[in-house]
């Protein structure tokens, strides 16, 4: 039995031998067929030539290499009963250079709070069991190439059972485009970032998750692209913050999937995706991604960049209420038609369109808030009677509580039939002739208050009405 500490250097020195071979993915991956029959029919399902150097045939040509290998470093690890738990374990280890496992088989890879201070390189990479890199750090600067130009590198590797990044550091550009997650993924708590003077970003293009997707609370202080991947499980991105870019477009969701309480400092883009009808955006505070075209926020930038940013958002806002439209879900839908409203109205300044738009969400939330629509219909009718009530009180002799009931009844029933003015309740013959009589004589002094005060009322009353109607028609869905 092998103690712990020479099983790490047996794989270490197995990755260092690999280096100074002239195919170092084949050798490392040709010893492992060689030394453990179980990975050869692993293999040997997939594509072998995409992970050996020579067919499964030849392996008695490399059996002295590997025979030699062996008799130098030492006994290699026995297979474990389980090969899910982990058994190539290079955790809590300081890679203080660059390092590759590129195109090299990995069997139950556990890679937890190890720091990789150089370029990192697991492109090609088949990563086999239970893989941790649970609390890693990638701290490199300089990009490599020609992978991706990325300092961590996961582009087109592939993991067939579950694999957890909770709470890694991502720095700088990170890559795991074209990836393929035979099972679920786990991205909780980590965190891509870059220093100030470093481009940065979080690359997932040409993905497939074949099983559950969790960014649960992951920080994205980076772009984050998702171009083209395939979610073909339930997904979460619940309380992630999306500092930057955050790119959906041509993906597919086809299953359940959720931002809820997520926080985004862009309008997210969804251009042509396919989104799962159990999708939720609830409890998600938009104002962070709506600073990022303002005026105010930005006013020591350039007006053309303000401009053009706005317009390419109010592109993301209406792709976002289309899809809520198609999906007959018509609160989110004018939740993201009331953020393209207020885009455009940051795109155009102070123009009268601009004008008339903010009268339109102040008035009824741009057709949605019926409380406030009717409370400015109230408010109308409720100024028009206190002005009412004030003149004729001015011109009253003797003031007692019965004239003074009069007075306030007969004003409010006025202002109201001024504020629908096209029903005639107040002219001859209609319901409220008596009180329009009444109170007009006791304005007698100051009939152009009387003549003011409903003629005000008979625009705006028609107008406030109206939009009262809209908000009930839209919110209540009647056609």
């Amino acid at each position: 039995m092998i103690s712990e500490k020479e099983k790490e250097n047996f794989w270490l020195d197995l990755l260092e031998t690999s280096k100074s071979d002239a195919d170092p993915q084949g050798f490392w991956n040709e010893y492992l067929v060689f030394k453990y029959r179980k990975v050869r029919s692993i293999i040997i399902d997939e594509k072998t030539d995409q992970f050996l150097s020579s067919p499964p045939n030849n392996y008695p040509e490399h059996k002295e290499q590997g025979k030699k290998f062996q008799g130098v470093k030492g006994t290699p690890p026995d297979w474990p009963k389980d090969p899910i738990r982990s058994f190539m374990d290079f955790s809590n280890m300081p890679f203080e250079e660059d390092i590759s496992f590129a195109g090299r088989v990995l069997i139950g890879a556990d890679f937890r709070n190890t720091k990789f201070k150089g370029k990192t390189d697991f492109t090609g990479t088949v990563f086999l069991g239970l893989t941790h890199f649970d609390g890693a750090q990638f701290l490199g600067e300089e990009p490599m190439q020609p992978a991706g130009f990325a300092v961590a590198s996961f582009k087109q590797s592939s993991f067939d059972n579950t694999v957890y990044f909770k709470d890694v550091h991502f720095p700088y550009r990170t890559s795991f485009e074209k990836v393929k997650f035979n099972s679920a993924a786990y991205f909780q708590g980590a965190t891509f970032t870059r220093k100030p003077d470093k481009i940065g970003g979080a690359i997932f293009a040409e993905s497939k998750f074949k099983s559950g997707a969790d960014f649960s609370n992951t920080v994205f202080n980076v772009g984050a692209s998702f171009e083209n991947v395939v979610f073909e499980n339930t997904t979460e991105f619940e309380e992630t913050h999306f500092q930057e870019a955050a790119i959906f477009n041509n993906s597919k969701f086809q299953n359940t999937i959720s931002f809820r309480n997520a926080t985004f400092c862009r309008p997210p883009k969804f251009f042509n995706s396919e989104i799962h009808e159990d999708m939720n955006f609830n409890g998600i505070d938009w104002r962070g991604a709506e600073r990022s075209y303002s005026r105010t926020h930005r006013q020591n930038e350039q007006l053309d960049s303000i401009v053009k940013d706005a317009e390419n958002d109010i592109s993301a806002w209406d792709r976002l209420a289309l899809i809520m439209s198609q999906q007959e879900k018509p609160a989110e839908q004018h939740k993201f038609y009331r953020l393209e409203m207020r885009a455009q109205r940051e795109r155009d300044g102070k123009t009268f369109e601009s004008l008339l738009n903010k009268g339109f969400e102040k008035l009824s939330d741009y057709g949605w808030g019926v409380g406030r629509s009717f409370l400015w219909w109230s408010l109308h009718i409720f100024v028009g009677a206190i002005t009412l009530i004030v003149s004729a009180l001015c011109q009253a002799t003797d003031i007692d509580v019965l004239l003074i009931w009069m007075i306030i009844r007969d004003s409010l029933l006025v202002s109201f039939s001024n504020s629908v003015a096209f029903l005639g309740l107040g002219s001859d013959g209609g319901h409220l002739n008596d009180s329009f009589e009444e109170l007009k004589m006791a304005t007698d002094q100051l009939r152009w208050v009387f003549s003011a005060v409903g003629s005000i009322q008979a625009v705006l009353g028609p107008i406030l009405l109206f939009l009262v109607l809209l908000t009930i028609r839209i919110r209540f869905k009647l056609k």
